[in-house]
């Protein structure tokens, strides 16, 4: 056997051995409780458990959260709750709005970001109305409301 084909051996045989002893952690190249820093331990404490058993993406997602300010943090979990308190039905309706929004050309995004944009700079009382109306209404009838609300309000 030449000298290469050992090294070789060698090689897989330190891999093999490492897969034994930290088994997951060879490819998911995750990062030990340890190795956080106390910024992170601090925010991150409800998981410190549960910490080994995460994939290193989902480790990641935490950390960036954890890095995230205070603010920041507390908006996600609000948002979370909010999420969690809705129906399954709900959640599955939200999802497919999301993958249609993400299978639109890129040209029909912008047109409906601008009109959301626009709606959120309307009066709360005026939202309600678009809302309440336009579902009952002919295209026609939206253009034509539209209108009537841009010449009040300001264009699109």
């Amino acid at each position: 056997m030449s000298v290469r084909i050992r090294h070789e051996y060698f090689f897989l045989l330190v891999f093999f051995l490492a897969l034994q002893v930290f088994p997951g952690k060879v490819f998911a190249g995750g990062v030990s409780w340890n190795q956080l820093s106390s910024q992170e331990k601090n925010v991150l404490s409800d998981f410190k458990q549960r910490w080994s058993k995460y994939s290193a993406s989902k480790q990641k997602k935490l950390r960036r959260w954890a890095k995230k300010p205070l603010s920041a943090r507390r908006l996600i979990k609000k948002r979370f709750k909010q999420w969690s308190a809705l129906s399954v039905s709900s959640r599955a309706k939200i999802k497919l709005e999301l993958q249609r929004y993400k299978s639109m050309p890129h040209s029909q995004r912008i047109k409906l970001k601008a009109w959301w944009r626009w709606v959120k700079k309307l009066p709360a009382s005026v939202r309600r109305k678009l809302e309440q109306k336009l579902p009952g209404m002919t295209k026609a009838q939206k253009r034509e409301y539209i209108r009537q609300l841009e010449k009040k309000y300001g264009p699109r």
